[in-house]
């Protein structure tokens, strides 16, 4: 079997290592041995210790060679014949030996010694006969002592030889230990139980610690280590004693004129009776990795604040399509369980037409690590909204998908290529000839449809090339200086007539200045045919209605290249906030930036105008009502115009009847949109004197008109009237009117190139779609008056009774004097009080409620906040929760 094929060789091995002891020990023996017979004896003994050894190591070759462990070869050397009798030739000299100094040398010297045994026994019979018991008793202790002489001998023999082993362990230990410790970067102290140094290894090349090495040893460390060092290895000794766990610490230690770290790890030592003899301190620089921990942290603070920041959803998605990890958007989210996402598939989570985009583009993220990029659209409270995910390969097997918002871009992205399709139709629809050129290099940017299929898509060519011939440079009659102010911006269309000798038509032409989509100014330019029209009064009448389409037209234009100018003027106002932020400007760039921000929100009014009375004129407004805390809307309509009346050095009141509706329905944003319109003019046109706010209700019912017919309302209705007066400059009477016609002003008005003269028009318009009508009284140099009547109706979202708006002059009064201290107060997120702003402004107390739990909710630390909160929205004093919330914003 196997086992004896592995376990034979092994026992003869064993013998062989035995017998070699065996041996070794014999001849050891006779050097020190003085008796003849014992010598003779051990010699003999060791004879056959030989014998045996080279048996066994014949026959353990042998057997070894014959099971594979050793080479064929000596099995074979080993089985001849000649080489077989060497061992049995061995085994008869040595037994021939032995018998021979047995015969002749072991009973010689035993007869020779019984002899003068004998002798001396007849010499000392007497003296033995009289001693024998005594003898008898003494050697009976002489036996007992003899063997535990040699039982002590041999005791003694076998620690010699272990001591002297575990000596040269050591020694190779030692060795070992001082190479360990040469080739480390560490520091190592041997400290004893007293706190004195005892040794102190260095690594060669390293600087000194911090004093030189001969100043440690036999010195306590409370008298060499600084005491914020030396106090936490008296603690680590201390404990290393009592419980002799191994202990570590990091601590920093000033060199030279650096502070650095370093970590020390300690163990107790123990003496040769097992106690406690003092620790080890191996001291290592970790200088460089804790400021590497250091840079680490920051960079982890960073990027999680930069996440923080982005409002995007992301996704840490595997290769095989398994969830890892997300973080959710703040605007909210899907209408899906995103808390059971990891370790779920995209399939199990995401529609499958959502989960066939995302898979493949994960797996060609991995494969070609590329961002790939693609659009879904999900539900949010049970609307489709429009969202793009890039996805890109992170880490290994797993990928990183961003997935951003982009329904507001889309629904614009997509009334905009209508917007541009309808008016594209309403161009290609017109017989006369419309086209954009540069002002300054002549390049015709558009053409529609009549205008190609006369001339030819002439687009990028020269219009005087194109429409005219015998030039040789631009047209002498041409309009471009005349559509320019002195400033240089765009002017009043101007209209004039020209015969074309090319074609030999008169053309009726219409002439603009506007603002391209690229930012620079061209000319519009629509050139209708009246050569027939000068014969005949019918084709007149039809070119004119061409030119009033082709002014509906430019309104479009006009109108859509405003919405093209918001996306720039946006990202200019918001790098202006940005950089008003920084700590770093000078007193010129600040004033530069002031002067950025100002012109900034000037022209975003100016587009914002634009764009209303471009809605209004295409009837794309509709009124969204709303519930809203009435009191409180008025109030933030009168101290959002305060402030810009007592700049000008203005008086302002605001009066507000007792007996105002707490809650209302109505539009809330297109009535601010009216007051301030009105208050802002009555302020700018005021230079001295007083402006007054008025608001009061006329009459209370549960009728109301709807599609022609009074229905019963289920909450009250009420007339309100709002009236703006002022002690301006007055309005002529031949221009009362004329101020509500779009892009018109007062003539003769210093300040009249600040506005558009879009604002009467656009609140005229606003009060009719809301059921009134804008009336003006006026005097020149006296004032004037801006009224209109509006229905609206209670609402019974607040059924507690706010704080009451006098009809006296409003004054900013101070929040109440908590009687606890505001900086323990633990202030949430800049994000939440901008949306419990919201809803204080709004007069939303059930939506500050609802957010203020919510904030608690998340975090016990925000309690007191939300406490101070609820006590005034109970009484509801929002006035003083707007205050609170705006110094809470800036700490």
């Amino acid at each position: 079997m196997d086992i004896f094929k592995i376990m034979t060789p092994i026992i003869y091995w064993s013998l062989i290592i035995m017998w070699s002891f065996i041996l070794f020990f014999y001849v050891r023996r006779l050097h020190h041995l003085k008796d003849r017979l014992t010598q003779t004896l051990i010699f003999v003994l060791a004879i056959d210790a030989f014998r045996t050894l080279f048996e066994s190591l014949y026959f353990g070759a042998l057997y070894t060679s014959l099971n594979g462990l050793l080479t064929k070869k000596i099995s074979v050397l080993l089985s001849r014949p000649e080489i077989m009798f060497i061992p049995k030739t061995l085994n008869l000299i040595v037994a021939v030996l032995i018998i021979v100094i047995l015969l002749r040398r072991w009973i010689p010297l035993e007869a020779e010694e019984i002899m003068q045994l004998e002798s001396l026994a007849n010499e000392r019979t007497a003296d033995l006969m009289n001693a024998n018991e005594e003898l008898r008793k003494y050697r009976d202790h002489l036996e007992k002592r003899t063997v535990e002489l040699t039982k002590s001998n041999e005791q003694l023999q076998q620690e010699i030889i272990g001591r002297r082993r575990t000596e040269k362990a050591l020694q190779e230990i030692e060795e070992r230990l001082r190479s360990t410790i040469s080739s480390m970067d560490d520091l190592v102290f041997v400290i004893d139980k007293n706190g004195i140094f005892l040794e102190y290894y260095q690594p060669p090349g390293k600087p000194e610690l911090y004093v030189p090495p001969e100043v440690f040893i036999g010195n306590s460390f409370k008298e060499v280590l600084p005491p914020n060092v030396a106090r936490l290895l008296e603690t680590a000794l201390r404990v290393a004693e009592d419980t002799g766990a191994v202990q570590q610490f990091d601590y920093p230690m000033e060199i030279g004129n650096e502070e650095r770290w370093y970590t020390a790890k300690i163990s107790m030592r123990k003496d040769s009776r097992d106690e406690f003899a003092g620790i080890t301190a191996v001291v290592r620089d970790i200088n460089e990795r804790k400021l590497a921990e250091e840079k680490l942290r920051n960079s982890m603070a960073t990027n999680k604040a930069l996440l923080n920041a982005m409002p995007d959803m992301m996704f840490r998605i595997r290769g095989d399509g398994i969830f890892v990890n997300y973080k959710s958007a703040k605007e909210g989210n899907w209408d899906i369980a995103l808390d059971e996402l990891v370790g779920k598939k995209v399939h199990e989570i995401f529609p499958a037409d959502v989960a066939r985009q995302m898979v493949p583009s994960v797996e060609k993220a991995l494969q070609t690590d590329d961002i790939q990029t693609f659009k879904f659209q999900m539900p949010v409270r049970g609307q489709a909204r429009h969202y793009e995910a890039r996805t890109v390969s992170s880490w290994k097997d797993e990928t990183l998908t961003l997935v951003r918002d982009i329904h507001e871009y889309e629904m614009t992205k997509k009334a905009i290529q209508e917007s541009h399709k309808r008016f594209a139709t309403i161009l290609d629809s017109m017989e006369a000839f419309v086209y954009v050129a540069d002002m300054q290099t002549y390049e015709i940017l558009f053409m529609n449809k009549s205008a190609r299929k006369f001339f030819g898509n002439a687009v990028g060519q020269i219009c005087w090339k194109t429409f005219h011939t015998s030039h040789s440079g631009p047209c002498y009659f041409c309009t471009n200086d005349k559509l320019l102010d002195k400033e240089g911006n765009p002017s009043d269309i101007y209209v004039w007539e020209f015969q074309n000798v090319k074609i030999g038509g008169w053309f009726d032409v219409r002439d603009k200045a506007i603002t391209w989509t690229d930012g620079r100014i061209v000319r519009l330019e629509i050139a209708t045919d009246i050569t027939a029209s000068k014969q005949a009064q019918e084709e007149l009448q039809q070119a004119k209605e061409i030119a009033e389409a082709a002014s509906h037209a430019k309104s479009e234009f006009i109108a859509n290249v405003s919405h093209e100018l918001r996306t720039p003027l946006n990202g200019i106002l918001g790098y202006a906030q940005i950089l008003k932020k920084n700590e770093n400007l000078t007193e010129s760039q600040e004033s530069g930036v002031r002067v950025i921000e100002q012109s900034g929100n000037r022209l975003s009014d100016m587009i914002n105008d634009i764009l209303k009375l471009s809605e209004l004129d295409t009837r794309k407004t509709e009124l969204t009502e709303s519930m809203f805390h009435f009191p409180s809307f008025l109030e933030d309509v009168a101290e959002t115009v305060r402030t810009r009346a007592e700049q000008k050095g203005l008086v302002f009141h605001f009066k507000a009847a007792p007996d105002l509706f707490t809650g209302v329905r109505g539009d809330k944003e297109q009535l601010r949109h009216v007051l301030l319109n009105l208050l802002d003019n009555a302020v700018k046109f005021t230079y001295k004197g007083n402006v007054t706010f008025r608001v009061w209700k006329l009459e209370t019912g549960n009728l109301r008109l709807e599609t022609g017919d009074w229905k019963l309302n289920q909450h009250p209705v009420s007339n309100f009237r709002f009236q703006v007066e002022d002690t301006g400059i007055g309005i002529p009477e031949n221009q009362m009117e004329e101020i509500f016609s779009p892009f018109r002003q007062l003539s003769g008005v210093v300040n009249k190139s600040q506005g558009t003269g879009l604002g009467l028009a656009i609140c005229r318009k606003l009060v009719r779609i809301m059921g009134g009508e804008l009336h003006v009284e006026s005097t020149v140099d006296k004032g004037s008056i801006f009224r209109f009547e509006l229905e609206l109706s209670q609402s019974s979202e607040w059924d507690e009774k706010p704080e009451q708006i006098c009809a006296t002059d409003l004054k900013a009064e101070p929040a109440e004097t908590e009687e606890k201290d505001d900086e323990a107060i633990v202030i949430p997120p800049a994000s939440e009080i901008s949306l419990l702003y919201e809803f204080a402004a709004d007069g939303n107390i059930g939506g500050l409620r609802r957010q203020l739990d919510e904030i608690t909710g998340a975090d016990e630390r925000y309690a007191p906040f939300a406490a101070k909160l609820r006590k005034l929205a109970n009484t509801f004093q929002l006035k003083q929760i707007c205050e609170f919330l705006s110094a809470s914003f800036q700490k």
